[in-house]
């Protein structure tokens, strides 16, 4: 048999095994779209679609001062400070030193990540040297709300979860103060209810002195008026 010739059986036999193979290119996976944004300020905006290399602007004529995660211009010691103690994935973005950029502060693992946020050309992102995919701050925020954060660097696998409100630790700051404020003045009138006790207790004693000490002066002139009356009587 010529080794040339392929028979039918062998040329379906062939067709077979070449239909279990794999394609030469992986088709690429549809784009997808989550939720249009919300328009409330005062609440997480939700991610517009996404795709790898651009990122559908959130309409919202909201200042980045109504955001509350944005913090403005607020020292690095301060976000620290305020930070502390909080649960993994709260974050807040305050204003860089570098004009016109920004930072991330990212809770993980109890600690603070600080994560700059460039901006060039009305885009933002995280890499300067690379294209900026984001249309906003706001997006950048809503993206890596639902959209963990390894994409930019593996040891970072954690999504902006919960937002900081600046007005929120105003308010929570306010109550500290009061409460602190409440408790210097328990203390105070404990010590000064412990000082009127011990004053009462003196004018007690000192009422009780001056009432024996009047007791024994009456009795004294009644019998000083006693003896003088029996004077008298001696007289004549």
């Amino acid at each position: 048999m010529n080794p040339l010739v392929i028979s039918s059986k062998q040329l379906t036999a062939r067709r077979s095994l070449n239909s279990l193979m794999l394609p030469d290119c992986i088709p690429e996976e549809p784009e997808t779209s989550y939720p249009s944004p919300v328009d409330d300020c005062d609440s997480m905006v939700s991610v517009s679609t996404v795709t790898a290399s651009t990122t559908n602007s959130i309409s919202s004529d909201c200042s980045l001062s109504e955001y509350p995660w944005f913090w403005g211009d607020v020292s690095r010691d301060e976000v620290t400070e305020r930070m502390r103690d909080k649960i993994d994935g709260t974050f807040l973005v305050r204003n860089s030193s570098t004009s016109g950029d920004y930072t991330l502060t990212l809770r993980k693992n109890g600690n603070n990540k600080l994560i700059k946020i460039y901006q060039r050309d009305g885009k933002f992102g995280f890499s300067p040297n690379e294209s900026l995919p984001f249309s906003s701050l706001p997006d950048l925020v809503a993206y890596y709300h639902v959209h963990s954060l390894k994409q930019y660097n593996r040891d970072l696998d954690i999504t902006l979860k919960y937002q900081f409100s600046y007005d929120e630790e105003s308010a929570s700051s306010t109550v500290e103060q009061l409460t602190n404020l409440l408790h210097t003045v328990h203390l105070d009138y404990l010590r000064k209810s412990k000082e009127y006790d011990l004053d009462h207790e003196e004018y007690m004693q000192t009422s009780q002195e001056l009432n024996l000490k009047r007791r024994a002066l009456r009795a004294f002139e009644e019998t000083l008026a006693s003896f003088n009356t029996q004077l008298e009587l001696h007289k004549k």
